[in-house]
């Protein structure tokens, strides 16, 4: 295991003040270690606070990346660089105050960042982004947000959460910072409550605005928990908050996930009934639960202003008459769902009053203040907008709200393939997300410094973009009828010598997306094998030339010909290519059922798998597959019969798991040192770098942290 050693960074706690501490880094000299290997260390620094870190190795200095919680600013976290020269083991890390620097993939299960200097890209939040707060928390004049992390897991992170982005430009021109968790306690302990809904109240009556959270699910479900506001700040300018007794509310109400606000001094709460078996239902009623004076709220009483089965989310007054309108997003139209609309409940009757085609399904939320009057609202896959209204009623064209140091992300529930796109010799990710739009976050690094431009959407040759979701297969009232949760496999698919794409979805059908030359795609065909057009639902599919014909084969999930996603588990199905006799044309045959080491069907869990890789993970040459089930990543390796045994994948001695709803994994050589790393895309929209090295049922090297000061003297042993 890794040492964790406690360092403290005032400096009189280990050496006198006029010294600037510096930590002494040594890897375990019995430790195996490769050149381009990482290493990790953990630290405690005792104090939060967001600060600037130089690694250097004899004076020159080492890439390195920070854990979330270090970048964050919160006390505890870890420092992942990859080592050069393995004879050499001491390092030298100096900690200040300041920003911090670049963000370059290492592989130790890190984001992948952006990492262009100065470079600013959508603000996203993981698979929703659906209550943004829109207030100056940090006291500067300046106007922040505030936003929820719900269903989707970081890497290493906290499942849920709310989270601060800093404004670091102006009221009139807002830029925001990297985001950073909330705490409790001056950071000692995260705010993160499943499936929580969170708003801004002043609970206590002391005239500052507290956090209270809705829960939505675990022991604590049905709570109004509360975040005392103490009035104090900590060292990020942000106010320290206290755990503090939960606010009463009474029944019937609605769930406090989706729907709680605290609105004109009352509570509301949305009632949400989603059903996918036996029948398809999606219906939703509105409460408003009253404040007795006291922050006690009553019996919810439905709100008549809105239909039933609408779904609200803020209050705004559109016309002026003092009197706030409700305000929420129409769900599409049978032909398209994503033709959509942001709509205003007024005088009995449902008014548009954007169209957010083709953006799909929205939740807004109202803001006034400095930098926003209008609408706040974010993309299904996680991109947060502006929408500015004027006084005149009219809505100005969506500003796209940006943050600088953010992930490289397609949107939440990313799934991606790595492959040379462009075809300039780097890596580029061809990536999916839930709305189900493919796009190509472009590799534009130099030879010092590895960087991606802003993913961007992947043109069609009749003029709209690629895309891909349930509703375009499928016709039938499923709750995820809009959704896209796209997965792309790049590959030459039809022989030509340039890249096709195929996608699964959300249904168990595959769009083909043919380039017909010059990266120039036409409209997407429905793959079909010689059974039919049926595969799996919500998987990636796999080509690989698996018998060795020069022809590209699949490897896919197969759930029959039913349209309902409601297997409890699916055969991993192989399709092998070959050529109509007649025709010359490629065909894929039918689905042979792939089989364990004793000869059972090979069998996966649905619906959270999301993507096989079928690739020579050991290098004895024969084909292996790389998986997901539910939260973990599973191998089958091939024993050299076409026979599989399952095992666990393991990241430094214990189970590798990306996030619960979504993962997609593909194995390439990321750094060029000859050996297959892991790529992986989460339901948090980023994407994680995984060195082979690190993909071991074995703990990490020991790294041994010791404090010097400018003196050279140690402090720690």
């Amino acid at each position: 295991m890794r040492i964790l050693a406690a360092v403290w960074l005032a400096a009189a706690a280990l050496c006198v003040a006029a010294e600037r501490p510096r930590l002494v880094l040594t890897v375990d000299p019995a430790a195996a270690l490769r050149p381009g290997d990482p290493v990790t260390a953990d630290l405690d620094l005792q104090q939060p606070g967001r600060r600037s870190y130089q690694l250097t190795q004899a004076g020159k200095a080492i890439p390195f990346r920070l854990s979330e919680p270090l970048e964050q600013g919160r006390p505890k976290g870890s420092i992942s660089w990859t080592v050069r020269d393995p004879r050499k083991r001491e390092f030298e890390l100096e900690i200040k105050d300041g920003a911090i620097g670049d963000r370059p993939p290492v592989g130790a299960g890190d984001a992948v960042h952006y990492n262009r200097p100065d470079g600013f890209d959508p603000l996203t939040m993981g698979m929703k982004n659906d209550q943004p707060i829109a207030v100056d928390w940090d006291g500067d004049g300046r106007t922040d947000l505030l936003c929820r992390n719900l269903y989707s897991t970081a890497f290493g992170e906290p499942w849920w959460g709310l989270y601060f982005f800093r404004n670091i430009g102006s009221n009139a021109a807002p830029r925001f910072d990297r985001a950073i968790l909330l705490t409790t306690d001056n950071g000692a302990k995260t705010i993160a409550d499943p499936y929580a809904s969170y708003q801004l109240f002043d609970a206590d009556n002391d005239g500052l605005q507290d956090v209270v959270a809705g829960v939505g699910a675990g022991p604590e479900r049905g709570k109004l928990k509360v975040y005392r506001n103490t009035g104090q700040r900590d060292s990020q300018r942000m106010p320290v908050l206290v755990p503090s007794s939960p606010l009463s509310w009474r029944q019937p109400g609605g769930d406090l996930t989706y729907g709680m606000r605290m609105l004109l001094g009352d509570l509301f709460s949305l009632r949400l009934r989603v059903e996918y078996f036996p029948n398809q239902i999606v219906e939703s009623t509105l409460f408003r639960h009253a404040n007795d004076g006291h922050n006690n709220f009553g019996s919810g009483q439905p709100v008549h202003e809105v239909p039933q089965n609408d779904w609200p989310s803020t209050l705004f007054d559109i016309d002026g008459d003092g009197k706030p309108e409700w305000i929420g997003s129409s769900r599409g139209g049978p032909e398209n769902p994503l033709k959509t609309c942001i709509v205003a409940w007024t005088g009995g009757a449902t008014k548009c009053l954007i169209d957010v085609t083709p953006e799909g399904f929205v939740v807004p939320a109202a803001a006034d203040t400095p930098a926003f009057r209008g609408l706040l609202a974010s993309r299904m896959g996680g991109w947060l907008q502006y929408f500015a209204w004027a006084d005149a009623g009219a809505w100005a064209k969506p500003q796209l709200l940006l943050a600088q140091g953010m992930p490289v992300s397609s949107g939440g529930y990313s799934s991606v393939d790595v492959v040379d796109f462009d075809g300039d010799g780097d890596l580029d990710f061809i990536a999916g997300n839930e709305t189900g739009f493919i796009q190509w976050i472009e590799n534009i690094s130099t030879k010092g410094r590895t960087m991606f431009a802003t993913a961007r959407p992947i043109p069609l040759t009749d003029g709209t973009s690629m895309y891909a979701a349930r509703w375009q297969f499928i016709a039938d009232a499923d709750p995820e009828r809009p959704l896209g949760q796209s997965k792309p496999a790049v590959v030459d698919w039809d022989g030509d010598g340039d890249l096709d794409i195929l996608v699964g979805n959300n249904s168990n059908r595959i769009a083909y997306f043919e380039n017909v030359g010059g990266r120039r795609f036409a409209p997407y065909r429905i793959l079909e094998h010689d059974g039919g057009p049926h595969f799996s639902f919500r998987s990636r599919p796999a080509p690989v030339d698996w018998n060795h014909d020069g022809l590209m084969d699949l490897i896919a999930g197969s759930a029959g010909p039913r349209d309902r996603n409601d297997s409890k588990d699916i055969a991993i199905g192989l399709y092998l290519r070959y050529r109509d006799p007649s025709t010359r044309r490629l065909r894929l045959r039918d689905c042979e059922a792939l089989r364990g080491a004793s000869g059972q069907e090979l069998r996966t869990p649905i619906p959270y798998h999301h993507g096989f890789e079928a690739v020579d993970w050991d290098g004895d040459g024969d084909i292996d597959i790389l998986a997901c089930e539910r939260t973990q990543a599973v191998l089958y390796r091939n024993n050299g019969h076409n026979r599989f045994d399952r095992e666990i994948l393991q990241f430094r001695g214990a189970p590798l798991s990306i996030s619960h709803h979504e993962t997609s994994l593909k194995a390439v050589d990321w750094d060029g040192d000859g050996r297959l790393d892991l790529i992986a895309g989460g339901e948090s929209g980023w994407v994680y770098y995984l060195h082979r090295s690190t993909l071991t049922s074995a703990p990490g090297p020991k790294v041994e942290v010791r404090v010097r000061a400018a003196s050279g003297r140690s402090r720690i042993r």
